[in-house]
């Protein structure tokens, strides 16, 4: 009478995984390389004004992400943050772009000059965020060429224009809100 018994393979269940699962993962993790995230910030400007209630806040720049964000504080305050995958040459772009940040009356001007898009560095990449922070009650005139919106609860009239960010997003904006994203 033959004998039927079933037999268990040489090798585990757990070992086939392991061949099938470590090369699939290492092409992926090859493949994706760093993520954006993966790169820290370097703060590249930083200043303090004391604007009261009521003004306008207008920012004119080419590329950069905007986030406006309401304070308690008398004190408004501005960061410009970098990051890239090439920090020597995203320094020298930055400082080409020429950010510059005033107070003019009761309006806080933020702008900057147009610069060229990677100026000829294939693979380099660099993304700047403006970070502002007001008291709740103040006009906004913004406008980015390329870059994402964000604001706060703001009390007063808010322009927002972004060529081509890919959000804008508002929470809570009160009176007068015109977008065009």
């Amino acid at each position: 009478m033959p004998n039927h018994e079933r037999t268990e393979p040489s090798f585990s269940k757990t070992a086939l995984m392991a061949a099938l699962v470590i090369p699939a993962l290492t092409v992926s993790l090859v493949w994706a390389g760093p993520q954006r995230d993966q790169y820290l910030w370097e703060q590249m400007q930083q200043h303090n004004f004391d604007l009261a209630a009521g003004g306008t806040l207008r920012v004119r720049v080419d590329d950069a992400d905007l986030a406006i964000m309401v304070t308690t504080t008398s004190s408004t305050e501005v960061a410009i943050r970098l990051r890239s995958n090439n920090m020597e040459w995203a320094r020298d772009r930055f400082e080409r772009t020429n950010y510059r940040v005033r107070e003019e009356g009761d309006t806080l001007v933020i702008e900057s000059d147009n610069e060229p898009s990677n100026s000829g560095r294939s693979g380099s990449w660099m993304s700047v965020v403006i970070e502002v922070r007001l008291p709740s009650r103040f006009d906004l005139d913004l406008l980015t060429q390329d870059g994402d919106v964000s604001l706060e609860a703001f009390e007063g009239a808010a322009t927002v224009r972004s060529q081509d960010g890919p959000s804008c997003r508002r929470n809570q904006i009160h009176h007068t809100f015109t977008t065009v994203c």
